[in-house]
């Protein structure tokens, strides 16, 4: 979605805000409104993205989001 929106837009900083909105707001019926801290880590994959231009990195980065979610952080919340 970050690159249609900036071809679109050509303002990156604009397409990555509106296509993190997006993506946490598009969480909210799953997860309620602790799915708006989506946009956060979203914000940061944009600006990865859009910096090196390398798909597989922020792919890799989103993974460790998650293994650090599903092994650290929500454990330490129950």
């Amino acid at each position: 979605l970050l690159p249609v929106i900036n071809r679109l837009s050509s303002h990156p900083l604009l397409a990555n805000v509106l296509s993190s909105t997006m993506f946490a707001v598009l969480h909210i019926p799953s997860q309620g409104l602790e799915a708006l801290l989506v946009w956060f880590p979203s914000m940061l994959l944009g600006w990865l993205y859009l910096k090196y231009r390398n798909f597989i990195l922020v792919v890799l980065v989103h993974t460790a989001f998650n293994i650090t979610w599903i092994y650290a952080v929500q454990p330490a919340l129950s």
